[in-house]
């Protein structure tokens, strides 16, 4: 058997399907408003760090702020599911940016699993994989369509409690 692709111009409304459903995408934008949001943080905050010449402690948040601090997000879209969700915990849970989760499109699908939880992992099932590849390896798992606007609303939360602590908050990946 030959693939053959329909050209993207046949597909109506291609480019707003990708941009609405995109992992990519998603992640792009909001990247780029926490980095906005850690810069006006910053800038808000600037004059109540400036420290004081005649204090000590300024020596103590010069140390403090030669620290970093990773923290691993990597099932982040699985955890808010979860939290949404409890009867999920435990389970394999698979998060991809499609909305046709039926068995048969599963086992063709070209789209990539955008989050998967540790029970998955298990499984061989990995971040960026197919979903195709995803399926084969863990047939029994919780597919779950993205809900970037509930990720989103988690992550400003998560986000505002730490910028509490440090105008240097700043998301790698």
């Amino acid at each position: 058997l030959q693939y053959m692709a329909a050209p993207v111009s046949s597909i109506p409304k291609f480019v707003d399907q990708y941009y609405k459903t995109s992992t990519f995408h998603h992640l792009s934008a909001w990247k780029a408003k926490q980095f906005r949001a850690a810069e006006q943080r910053k800038e808000e905050t600037e004059e109540k760090l400036t420290p004081q010449m005649d204090d000590n402690s300024f020596e103590s948040s010069q140390q403090l702020s030669n620290c970093f601090v990773y923290i691993d997000m990597d099932c982040f879209y699985v955890s808010v599911e979860r939290r949404d969700n409890p009867s999920l915990d435990g389970k394999k849970v698979i998060v991809c940016p499609t909305s046709n989760l039926s068995s048969k499109s599963l086992e063709n699908s070209t789209s990539e699993v955008s989050s998967c939880s540790y029970e998955a992992r298990e499984c061989g099932v990995k971040s960026r994989m197919f979903l195709k590849d995803a399926y084969h390896l863990c047939p029994d798992a919780v597919f779950l369509p993205c809900n970037y606007k509930r990720y989103e609303q988690t992550s400003e939360i998560f986000y505002s409690v730490l910028r509490k602590y440090s105008t240097s908050v700043r998301p790698i990946s």
